[in-house]
C-alpha cells in the first residue's frame, strides 16, 4: 500500500522557473511497510531508442500541451539533461503520523520541450518526472513517478507574439512564390498560373499567436478569339483561381532528424490550417481581357484572360517549438497547395519556420513555499 503522495499545481512549466509542492507521507504506513527512506527526485532526460515495430507509417508526435507517458524511463535515458535530489524522510527521525513535507526544485533555462516522435525507425522522447523512490531494504522499492510538461520560453518570441496582437502587421513580409504552364486536359494550349504566399519577415514564428498570411494566385488563360471571350464573360474561363476550402490545402509538416538514424529526415503532417474556410479569409477578386494587340485588329481580336485573388487571413501554431540537439532536432514549415482543374494541376509553395513560445522565460522567481504544519 503506497504511503505517499504529490501534492503540487499540474501546469505546463517554463525551462528556468521553479516547482514548489510537498509530499505528503503516512509516516505508520511508511513504518508498517518498512520503509527505511524516501528520496524525491526531479529529472529531465532525452530517449532515442529503435521503434518497437518497423512501419511505413508517417511519424507521430505527442506535443507539449499534456505529458508524455508511453516512454519507458526505466530504460537508460539517451542523454541525462538534468537531475536533481532531496531526502525526505528516513527511519530514525521523530515525525508527526501524517507529514507535509516541502520540496523546491529549479528547471534549468536551456531545456528542450517536453515531446515524443515515433518515426518508422526509431523513436525519441524528452521527458521530466518527479520521482518518490521508497527504498525497503534488499526488497523492492515502491516508486511514484510524475510526469510534468516543459517549454522553453523565448524572450524574442514574447515580442514578436506581442507585435502581432497589437494589431494588423505593419512589419516587412518575406514571399515565396511558384509558376507554371497548365492545361485543362492532354492536348491543347497551354495556360500559366502563378502564386505567392507572403507571411511576416521574422526570424522567429511564435506559439499561441494569430499569424497573418496573404496569397495571391494570378491565372492566364490560352489565347482565346472573340467567341470565346464572350463565353468566359459569363465565367467559363479556364484557369480559375481556387475559391473553395478543399482546393487550398494549407498545412503544417515537421521534420524529424535522429543522430542514431542515418536515413534521410522524417517529414510529416502535423495540422491543417482553417485559414481558407469561408468564414475565416477575405478576397479581392480582379478579371481582365488582354488582347494580344494594343490595336486589337492585327489578331483577329485575340487574346489571354488574365484572373486574380488575393486572400488574406490568419493561422495559429500549436505545437512544441523547433528544438535542435545532436542527438535529435524538429524542425517545421509550412507548405500550401493550390489546386486547378484537369490532372496534377497543382502549385506548392513552402515556407520554413522556427518556431518559438509566445511566452517569456520567467523573470522574477516566486519566494519559495513554507512547510506547513
Amino acid at each position: 500500500m503506497v504511503s505517499f503522495s504529490f501534492d503540487f499545481h499540474r501546469r505546463q512549466r517554463l525551462a528556468g522557473e521553479r516547482i514548489d509542492g510537498y509530499i505528503e507521507l503516512d509516516i505508520p504506513g511508511l513504518t508498517k511497510a518498512k520503509i527505511e527512506d524516501v528520496r524525491l527526485e526531479l529529472k529531465g532526460a532525452l530517449y532515442v531508442v529503435p521503434a518497437k515495430t518497423k512501419s511505413t507509417a508517417s511519424p507521430t508526435v505527442v506535443d507539449a500541451a499534456r505529458p508524455v507517458r508511453s516512454v519507458n524511463t526505466k530504460v537508460k535515458p539517451t542523454v541525462s539533461l538534468f537531475s536533481e535530489g532531496m531526502s525526505v524522510w528516513h527511519q530514525g527521525v521523530t515525525s508527526p503520523d501524517a507529514l507535509r513535507a516541502p520540496f523546491s526544485f529549479f528547471l534549468p533555462p536551456d531545456l528542450p520541450p517536453t515531446c515524443e516522435v515515433i518515426c518508422s525507425h526509431w523513436a525519441g522522447s524528452v521527458v521530466y518526472s518527479l520521482i518518490i523512490t521508497a527504498k525497503r531494504g534488499s526488497s523492492k522499492s515502491q516508486v511514484i513517478e510524475e510526469h510534468i510538461t516543459v517549454i522553453p520560453g523565448s524572450r524574442k518570441g514574447a515580442t514578436i507574439h506581442a507585435a502581432l496582437s497589437a494589431g494588423p502587421w505593419e512589419g516587412n513580409w518575406k514571399t515565396v512564390h511558384a509558376e507554371r504552364e497548365i492545361r485543362r486536359g492532354l492536348w491543347g494550349e497551354y495556360s500559366h498560373v502563378a502564386a505567392s504566399l507572403s507571411l511576416p519577415a521574422s526570424e522567429l514564428f511564435p506559439t499561441n499567436t494569430d499569424i497573418p498570411l496573404i496569397l495571391r494566385i494570378v491565372t492566364t488563360s490560352r489565347v482565346m478569339d472573340a467567341t470565346e471571350e464572350n463565353e468566359a464573360q459569363a465565367g467559363h474561363i479556364f484557369p480559375a483561381p481556387p475559391a473553395r476550402f478543399p482546393n487550398l490545402d494549407f498545412r503544417l509538416e515537421r521534420s524529424t532528424c535522429c543522430a542514431k538514424e542515418k536515413a534521410a529526415p522524417s517529414c510529416d503532417l502535423l495540422n491543417h490550417f482553417d485559414c481558407f474556410k469561408p468564414e475565416r479569409f477575405t478576397v479581392d477578386e480582379k478579371k481582365a481581357w488582354r488582347p494580344l494587340s494594343q490595336h486589337g485588329d492585327e489578331d483577329n481580336g485575340k487574346g489571354r484572360w488574365r484572373q486574380e485573388a488575393t486572400f488574406k487571413s490568419t493561422f495559429k501554431l500549436e505545437c512544441v517549438p523547433s528544438f535542435h540537439r545532436e542527438e535529435m532536432e524538429l524542425t517545421y514549415g509550412v507548405r500550401l497547395k493550390v489546386a486547378f482543374p484537369g490532372i496534377g494541376n497543382n502549385i506548392a509553395l513552402e515556407f520554413p519556420m522556427e518556431i518559438v513560445s509566445f511566452k517569456a522565460p520567467p523573470k522574477d522567481v516566486p519566494p519559495a513555499l513554507p512547510p506547513k504544519d
